[in-house]
């Protein structure tokens, strides 16, 4: 067979095991050791020369080259790593923050590192340097849903990491609105989603941002809008924001019938007797319940790039991925036959359509490129 196909294969393969092995530890290994492969050893991609380029001859001092990138830069050269190498590194750290993030939260983690690997993985493979910012901003929300000791100082070191490795990451600091429980969020989201649209389309937005950064990041971010193109990913993410809406309403219709005093004992399982992972999934579904509508004001910057404002919205669907494995593996008896049908048919339609949208104009320039250039199959 032409050795062109096996990044198809090995794609579509893991795809599929981590759905029908959702809670197998193998295919979770599998699904895992799959996105490293296709990334680490990926040869060619849209950024890849650009940032072969910088690596090799060692430009430090550029628009998009943050202090903490060039940081993770220096290591690899102090270690003598071309550049191949240093994305083996960086691609090793970053998928092991997502997989133990996802893995603290589901015992279905092959299914969600599956959903990861269709939709956005493949853009994770060229937008390296926000993959490894993302993964991180990503992994901090431990702090804020488990609520450890001094959780606002890590969350904020976390974040200003990550924001050192690419300032985009800084929206998803709205995600901080989980902390204000579900009406609250919801309402503050509404008024802030509000607040920003009148700001991008008055141009109020862009000539306050374009002030904050240099003026090749302006340019990209904020020059041009694109008020009807953007409709169908404000769709794809009002969508998101609607399911879980949704679905918390069949929820509470549950609770009502079952008539038990707190929504948090259905969610627990068997109540606070059991801890460990059913306790770690209570409190990601709690904060999502409320995080999920911090999707809207971030959504809101869309109009003014597609490309670049979409992004922590596509990384932050991970999020949405783990919601999905936990209401419907483990949590299925908070929800009614009719909520698990509308939760898998919503969630398919959204999944599919959001997936065409995302890759179909770009298969020859994302797709094609990074599932048939790798260093061990090309």
């Amino acid at each position: 067979m032409h050795t062109a196909m096996t990044g198809y294969l090995l794609f579509f393969a893991a795809a599929l095991a981590g759905v029908v092995g959702h809670r197998s530890r193998f295919a979770r290994f599998f699904v895992l050791t799959a996105c490293w492969l296709i990334m680490a050893f990926n040869t060619s991609n849209a950024d890849f020369a650009g940032y072969e380029y910088f690596y090799e001859f060692r430009i430090e001092e550029w628009s998009g080259l943050n202090p903490g990138y060039v940081l993770s830069e220096r290591v690899a050269w102090a270690l003598g790593f071309d550049f191949l190498q240093y994305r083996m590194m960086m691609s090793t750290v970053a998928l092991l923050l997502i997989a133990w993030f996802v893995n603290r939260y589901t015992r279905n983690g092959a299914i969600v590192l599956s959903l990861y690997l269709l939709l956005p993985f493949l853009y994770d493979v060229v937008q390296f340097k926000f993959f490894i910012s993302a993964a991180i901003a990503l992994f901090a929300l431990r702090f804020l849903i488990d609520r450890v000791r001094f959780f606002a100082l890590k969350y904020a070191i976390a974040m200003l990491l990550a924001y050192s490795v690419h300032p985009a990451s800084v929206l998803f600091t709205f995600l901080l609105v989980g902390l204000l429980g579900r009406g609250r969020s919801a309402r503050v989201s509404f008024a802030i989603t509000v607040v920003i649209f009148l700001l991008v389309y008055t141009g109020i937005a862009q000539a306050v941002l374009s002030g904050l950064t240099d003026s090749i990041k302006a340019e990209a971010y904020f020059a041009q809008m694109s008020r009807f193109g953007s409709i169908p990913y404000l769709i794809s993410v009002g969508l998101q924001v609607f399911i879980v809406y949704i679905t918390q309403s069949y929820t509470a219709e549950v609770f009502e019938k079952a008539d038990r005093p707190t929504l948090s004992v259905v969610r627990c399982g068997e109540g606070h007797a059991q801890e460990g992972q059913d306790d770690a999934a209570a409190r990601f579904l709690s904060f999502f319940d409320s995080a999920v509508y911090s999707f809207l004001p971030i959504a809101a910057f869309i109009p003014l790039s597609i490309q670049n404002f979409y992004r922590p919205i596509r990384s932050a669907s991970i999020l949405f991925f783990i919601y999905f494995a936990i209401m419907l593996f483990e949590q299925r008896e908070s929800l009614s036959d009719r909520g698990r049908t509308f939760l898998v048919l919503a969630f398919s339609v959204w999944m599919i359509g959001t997936v065409f949208l995302v890759y179909y104009p770009v298969l020859d320039l994302v797709v094609a490129p990074e599932l048939t250039n790798n260093l061990l199959w090309s």
